[in-house]
């Protein structure tokens, strides 16, 4: 039996939207005609590829034969007993790894609402195989992009370990006749007129913002536009904006060496005076007093 580890001297934690996978192990078993490992489980999930030979896995004490192809799923604590065929013996690529999903993420996300459903749906018990020559491909090149070591590696190999749990959850899916409500993901038009909103603000704070500027340049209306903030941030544009200056001051006092003057320029403001005129109606103090203070 031969076994070829990758990643072995690197940790690999992927991060997708709410979702976290942090890689266990990755593994390349060529093994031999007596090659057998008893009854066991693991505290993470793991993803068994075959992509040559043959051989059985028995999960939960039921036999399942495998196959040039063939991928299985095994979750926590799901008891698995693997043998090799004694005349064309198997070769296995696994993947073992944490599948968790941030839960102090908006309960409101996409992906924390997916990610659960992943998690649901890997963690039942799976006792049958699945194929897949894609995904064989996929933990061939990885185990490539592990030993060239080309620029962009890491990157390449997180979103090839990504693609492969996504294949093989759609092949749960489609097995099982999952159902899943994806009518959260449209999105609605306000929070597309949100996102249209802040993306200005973000892009033109530091000019005398008109909402007829606004109006030309995202088709709605003075109403509309204080409407659409006060449902969400409740308060008007330019009170989100005069805020927004503010804190942007408040940053760069505090994490830069630049005068009280280009303060001021850098923050929309239309005059350092008019910046120490707003700290001190807003409680803050002087912004010279505001910089010592938070060094």
């Amino acid at each position: 039996m031969k076994i070829k580890t990758a990643l072995k001297d690197l940790n690999m934690e992927i991060s997708l939207g709410c979702i976290k996978v942090k890689i266990v192990s990755l593994v390349d078993v060529v093994t031999d005609s007596d090659w057998y490992v008893s009854n066991h489980s693991h505290t993470d999930f793991e993803f068994h590829i075959i992509p040559s030979g043959q051989g059985t896995v028995e999960i939960e004490e039921v036999l399942v034969d495998l196959k040039s192809n063939d991928f299985y799923i095994t979750g926590p604590y799901v008891k698995h007993t693997q043998r090799s065929s004694v005349k064309d013996p198997m070769r296995e690529y696994c993947l073992e790894c944490d599948i968790t999903v941030d839960e102090k993420c908006d309960d409101a996300s996409y992906t924390k609402k997916e990610g659960k459903f992943l998690i649901e749906s890997l963690s039942k018990i799976y006792q049958r195989t699945y194929s897949d020559a894609d995904i064989v491909s996929l933990f061939e090149d990885i185990f490539e992009e592990d030993q060239t070591r080309s620029p962009g590696f890491y990157i390449n190999i997180q979103l090839m370990i990504m693609k492969i749990v996504t294949l093989i959850f759609r092949h749960l899916s489609q097995d099982d006749n999952m159902k899943y409500d994806y009518g959260y993901i449209k999105r609605k038009a306000d929070d597309l007129r949100i996102t249209k909103l802040l993306n200005y603000i973000k892009a033109n704070y530091k000019n005398d913002i008109l909402l007829k500027d606004v109006e030309k340049s995202l088709f709605l209306s003075p109403r509309q536009i204080n409407r659409i903030m006060i449902k969400r941030f409740n308060c008007t544009f330019h009170s989100y904006l005069y805020n927004y200056r503010i804190e942007k001051a408040k940053k760069l006092l505090k994490n830069s060496d630049m005068t009280i003057e280009e303060v001021a320029y850098d923050s929309g403001f239309s005059s350092h005076y008019y910046m120490y005129q707003v700290f001190k109606k807003e409680g803050i103090g002087t912004p010279l007093d505001y910089r010592k203070s938070s060094t």
